[in-house]
């Protein structure tokens, strides 16, 4: 499982993306036991390019800690200001499967 965007920023040089998982009953609750249990978690800093396009790809099974509902409600993205744009938005599954 992968998130992808891309992102352009005139003078941003880092970002880190916050991932909200709001637990087994899909509410941010603040549940914080068993299988309801809500979670936060983030990722290092990711390294931009100011005045260009970046390409970022985020590994959900890296993020998550084994045993979280990946019930995914928000996505923050830390130190960004106004004048970023951002474009292909989409998670993605390398063993997808339709029936």
């Amino acid at each position: 499982q992968t998130l992808h965007f891309d992102i352009w920023t005139p003078n941003v040089t880092s970002l880190v993306v916050k991932v909200r998982d709001y637990g087994s009953n899909g509410i941010y609750d603040g549940a914080g036991v068993g299988s309801a249990a809500d979670s936060e978690r983030q990722t290092a800093d990711l390294v931009l390019t100011p005045e260009s396009w970046t390409s970022v790809s985020i590994d959900l099974d890296q993020l998550f800690l084994s045993g979280d509902a990946r019930q995914v409600g928000q996505m923050l993205l830390v130190n960004i200001l106004t004048n970023e744009s951002f474009d292909n938005y989409y998670l993605y599954l390398s063993n997808m499967r339709f029936e």
